[in-house]
């Protein structure tokens, strides 16, 4: 992505806000985040990235390993 800092996490490190806010205090544009959501767990895992786009004003791509399930997405704080 030409032009963009991009932060990258992975998997758990969208449960901790800190590792998040400081990927967006080090200058990244958007966060990638890799990781292999179980299934019982989709809902509140959509939430924490959700949560995680508001709380540093950063759009966030959710990767799941293998999405099966269609849980893969981006988010941007203003909803586009």
């Amino acid at each position: 992505m030409d032009g963009y800092k991009i932060g990258i996490s992975i998997c758990y490190d969208i449960l901790m806000p800190e590792a998040i806010r400081l990927l967006s205090l080090s200058g990244a544009e958007i966060i990638i985040n890799l990781a292999n959501i179980p299934e019982g767990m989709i809902e509140f895992w959509q939430g924490l990235v959700i949560t995680r786009v508001y709380e540093n004003h950063i759009p966030i791509v959710n990767v799941s390993e293998i999405d099966l399930n269609g849980i893969s997405r981006a988010l941007e704080p203003d909803n586009q």
